[in-house]
């Protein structure tokens, strides 16, 4: 896979999900679909280390968050 198109594949969601996080009227359940939906997104990557390595950071920044609120 060429190198352009990881990039895109990779970015596309990132760009794509703080498009729809810088809306107003957003609520917890929005962000928390959008984690899942950038897993997902980052899930179905060919190249396995950049994959990895990308659902590593979004764990590692879910991991952050305050659970208790996010169940409430």
């Amino acid at each position: 896979m060429c190198v352009g198109t990881l990039l895109k594949l990779s970015l596309r969601p990132l760009l794509y999900a703080s498009l729809l996080m810088q809306c107003d009227g957003n609520t917890l359940g929005d962000v928390v679909n959008m984690f899942g939906c950038l897993y997902r997104s980052f899930k179905t990557l060919a190249e396995v280390s950049h994959r990895e390595c990308l659902i590593e950071k979004l764990e590692k920044r879910w991991k952050k968050q305050e659970q208790p609120y996010l169940f409430l």
